[in-house]
């Protein structure tokens, strides 16, 4: 938030759009799915069998202390839809999620927090999302605290359904500030900074063939000696199964046009035919046209008619969901 703005900035700071500007003409990053000068920074990227899936949730949140309800976001419409949208892509594709979260997701609802506790609303209704559509193997990679911290899911379940897959929660930092605590509570305690110390994680994943290794290891560094000692650790396993033979219908290069046409590309396999769905539920889904190979079996679909509509999902393959 301090790159952004003041402290707990949101949607209102006068410095959003500078911030947004210096953001995509000077920093490093990935193709952005919003093109709009006053979009989020949000992106997207694989490493092997593990997206990662980065969310901006400075520059379109409402304020703190707004009343939490439907109304009050820390992300818009059109991050949330696209946030859910690389979460069903990666279920797709056999991938492990970490999301990376500039704020503490564990929480409990406390109004006027800078903490997704004072979004609970939208936070639950990311979680039941997950539980819904079965999405499992997530990873939350969160920050805005001075301290190593996680969580095996215990504590970061929001759907309302005990039986929901787990959510685990990575914290680490600060390489060279005070200490602090936030949120909670994390299944593997909470280790703030220390004076005359740094701090970082480490996490390390190793792909078995039908599951992922994840070991995480939250470290402190004596600045005077640069002594490391591992302070917090939490290992587990995603069980993704092997990786799609087939990944020619997974949507690629997403982008939503500032004049809100949307435009994304499609590999057919072979002889396969995939047909383009799209929906406003993720429940009810109506076939569109305007496909077009620009070369052999590259397919570029248009939708013009997406200005006219708040939200919608699109999927490529048969009929049936």
């Amino acid at each position: 938030d301090h790159d952004y703005g003041p402290n707990d900035s949101d949607r209102n700071s006068p410095g959003r759009l500078a911030a947004l500007q210096v953001y995509r003409e000077y920093i490093p990053h990935y193709p952005f799915p919003h093109p709009e000068a006053d979009a989020p920074i949000d992106q997207s990227f694989s490493v092997g069998r593990a997206r990662f899936i980065m969310s901006d949730l400075r520059s379109q949140r409402d304020p703190k202390n707004a009343t939490d309800n439907e109304n009050k976001r820390m992300m818009s419409e059109q991050q949330l839809a696209w946030l859910k949208s690389e979460m069903l892509a990666a279920k797709a594709a056999r991938q492990a999620i970490f999301w990376i979260s500039s704020v503490p997701w564990i929480q409990a609802r406390t109004h006027g927090s800078d903490m997704w506790g004072g979004y609970s609303t939208q936070r639950a209704e990311i979680a039941t999302f997950l539980a819904e559509n079965e999405i499992e193997n997530v990873v939350i990679l969160a920050a805005d605290a001075h301290m190593l911290a996680a969580d095996d899911g215990t504590n970061a379940n929001y759907s309302g359904d005990p039986d929901a897959a787990p959510i685990r929660v990575l914290m680490a930092a600060a390489l060279d500030r005070p200490g602090s605590v936030k949120g909670g509570p994390y299944s593997a305690g909470t280790f703030p900074n220390q004076s005359g110390q740094g701090q970082y994680g480490y996490v390390t994943v190793t792909d078995h063939g039908e599951s992922l290794d994840v070991q995480f290891s939250g470290r402190s560094i004596a600045s005077s000696t640069g002594a490391m000692t591992e302070r917090v650790t939490l290992d587990f396993t995603l069980d993704i199964g092997p990786a799609p033979t087939n990944l020619g219908a997974i949507i690629r290069n997403f982008v939503r046009q500032p004049n809100g046409v949307v435009t994304f590309e499609f590999q057919s396999d072979g002889d396969a035919e995939y047909g383009v769905y799209v929906s406003e539920d993720l429940v009810d889904w109506l076939p569109l046209g305007n496909l077009e190979e620009v070369s052999p079996g590259l397919f570029q679909f248009t939708d013009a008619d997406a200005p006219n509509h708040s939200k919608r999902f699109y999927r490529v393959g048969p009929p049936d969901p």
